[in-house]
């Protein structure tokens, strides 16, 4: 079937996700095991629960200011969580824009109120461009109650947008998310983070 719509994951495949930096900004403001919850595809605990939906982004300052023994703000933890990004390649982007003109785009991503704070900001790109300047639907876990691959992830995401599976790629760094994501009809193309995918998506479409 026809491909009209291209379901992209966040972090992984916009950008590479670097763990490292991230444990070490959480540790630097008092989080020394933080190690321990952090992931590159999924999170644990207070982490998992705010990317979730479980735990607004305020009650999350409220529970890491409680772990590391002093105030911790919206501002403090967001640079906290943007460890995570790594290289931006323009080259990317460029190639989504073209894109566009053909196809629907969509974000389908497990993420928190502290990245997307920056993605939908003037900042996201060195253009001075939002993610939604690229993609016509943002899809975040923590707006959708469910992280991928929770099945109800993509029940939310196909309720809400109305796609066909079957006309729909889907792209994703994280193994488990693509095989759900097959499960439910999606044409599916699993890369490695940070991997140029663009040959394989041509190849595809």
């Amino acid at each position: 079937m026809k491909i009209k719509n291209i379901m992209f994951d966040f972090g992984g495949i916009l950008f590479e996700v670097t763990k490292d930096e991230a444990v070490r900004r959480f540790q630097e403001i008092g989080f020394k095991d933080v190690s321990q919850y952090l992931g590159i595809t999924h999170h644990a605990a207070l982490f998992a629960d705010v990317e979730s939906g479980k735990m607004s982004a305020e009650v999350f300052c409220q529970k890491l200011s409680q772990h590391c023994g002093h105030h911790v703000n919206f501002e403090e933890a967001q640079y906290c969580w943007m460890g995570f990004r790594g290289e931006m390649v323009q080259e990317k982007f460029d190639y989504i824009d073209n894109l566009r003109k053909k196809y629907r785009l969509c974000i389908v991503s497990n993420i928190n109120p502290f990245v997307m704070k920056w993605a939908y900001s003037d900042k996201f790109t060195s253009s001075g461009r939002s993610i939604r300047d690229y993609f016509d639907d943002v899809y975040c876990s923590y707006d959708l109650g469910y992280c991928k691959p929770d099945p109800g992830f993509f029940k939310r995401v196909i309720s809400i947008s109305g796609v066909n599976p079957l006309e729909s790629l889907y792209i994703d760094d994280g193994e488990k998310n693509i095989e759900i994501g097959a499960s439910f009809g999606f044409q599916t193309l699993h890369v490695l983070n940070g991997s140029d995918w663009r040959s394989a998506m041509d190849q595809l479409l």
